[in-house]
């Protein structure tokens, strides 16, 4: 599981990550007529399974998502500096007047990101270039 190892837990989106794993990792002819159940423990509180069955051909997904590429090209930093990153977050949450700190240097190709909010709490997003 390309996503769980790379990403760790992301909680609900663990479910799609994985998905998304086998898509990328098993070969589109090996999952053709294939099953794939798929299971979600939420928060202990309650669970869901449901079955997606393959029916076609998933190489245009496989190529479109280019995930393990993706997931190889990530910028992988220390636990300080995401804890730091949080703690700014946080110290930032529904600001007003504000421009964010930092580098989008590493925002992926094409992503947008907050650019500032104003003193109406209206926000403007820019868009990282496509390269």
């Amino acid at each position: 599981m390309a996503c769980s190892r790379r990403l760790g837990n992301m909680y609900t989106a663990s479910l799609y990550g994985c998905l998304a794993s086998v898509l990328a990792s098993v070969e589109p002819s090996a999952l053709l007529g294939k099953r794939i159940s798929l299971f979600s423990f939420g928060s202990g509180c309650a669970a869901s399974v449901f079955l997606a069955r393959v029916k076609g051909d998933t190489t245009e997904i496989r190529q479109k998502m280019d995930l393990l590429d993706r997931l190889s090209k990530m910028k992988v930093v220390p636990p300080q500096e995401f804890v730091d990153a949080l703690q700014l977050r946080e110290k930032n949450h529904n600001a007003v007047s504000y421009t964010p700190e930092g580098s989008v240097d590493n925002i992926w190709p094409g992503s947008y990101y907050l650019d500032s909010v104003d003193s109406k709490y209206r926000r403007k997003y820019l868009r990282a270039p496509l390269v």
